[in-house]
């Protein structure tokens, strides 16, 4: 008993979505705006379940025993703990489900389903601004071809940029994305925290952050060929003023050192 999707019938589709988070709001608002239908909003804060339901019109439900079955595709924007949680208390065996981790095992849903796959946009994603998914790249692995061509189509209808990628590449894939966008952030938010105490404007940065962002854009190469400061240059007196100044910020201080350290001993070789 398989599901039968096709182009012209898979946007008329029932959709269910666990999670009312920063993914499972812009996969939401993404899939309505596609027209897709989304039958059922499920998360186990009522109040959240609420809010992202009202903003596409559907229902919402806290308990398990309310989820509807006769939706056609189940996404699950949650934990991988949560996803085992939720599958080992309802029966979804001919169901499509997808999970949307970057580092999580297809083979997570097997034993649940006979049509299951993996649908990860690859974007950070905040539920108070919605992000259109024209341009993601969403990284798509399916358990066999109908599933597959399924998955296709629906990317296809949401972004430009579908790829098939094993859970080996996938996984490589997120833990790149967290040197890229995880780790800059938080390095971005030391120094927005530094300017907040020190009385300057952070917004003076910005223009800098473009052009360090626009340089790597821009090419294919290693963007440690545009690598600029005093760890690259080895300017022990700068940095030592810079350790200096930021004596009182400890924690701060041990991140420049540990930076600047790998900065000076980095072995682009490899």
């Amino acid at each position: 008993m398989n599901i039968n999707l096709s182009f012209n019938t898979l946007k008329m589709k029932k959709i269910v979505i666990f999670g009312a988070g920063n993914l499972a709001t812009n996969l939401a608002v993404n899939l309505q705006n596609a027209e897709f239908e989304i039958a059922q909003i499920y998360s186990r804060n009522i109040l959240n379940a609420k809010k992202l339901a009202e903003k596409i019109t559907a229902q919402y439900t806290d308990k398990l025993e309310n989820i509807t079955s006769d939706a056609d595709i189940y996404f699950f924007c949650v934990s991988d703990i949560a996803i085992n949680q939720i599958l080992e208390n309802i029966t979804l065996s001919h169901k499509l489900l997808l999970h949307t981790a970057g580092a999580v095992d297809i083979n997570i849903l097997k034993k649940y389903t006979d049509m299951y796959g993996v649908f990860y946009p690859m974007q950070s994603l905040t539920k108070n601004k919605i992000i259109s998914f024209k341009k993601i790249p969403i990284l798509l692995e399916a358990n066999n071809k109908q599933t597959k061509d399924i998955l296709y189509e629906m990317a296809k209808k949401l972004s430009d940029n579908v790829t098939f990628v094993n859970s080996e590449k996938r996984a490589l894939h997120h833990l790149i994305a967290v040197f890229v966008n995880n780790f800059t952030n938080f390095m971005l938010s030391c120094g927005f925290k530094i300017s907040q105490n020190e009385n300057i404007d952070f917004s003076i940065f910005h223009e800098l952050l473009k052009e360090t962002t626009a340089r790597v854009i821009a090419t294919t190469e290693d963007p440690f060929l545009f690598q600029t400061g005093p760890a690259v240059r080895q300017d022990v007196i700068t940095l030592n003023k810079h350790l200096s100044l930021i004596e009182k910020y400890p924690q701060f201080k041990n991140i420049y050192q540990f930076i600047s350290e790998k900065i000076t001993n980095y072995d682009t070789t490899f």
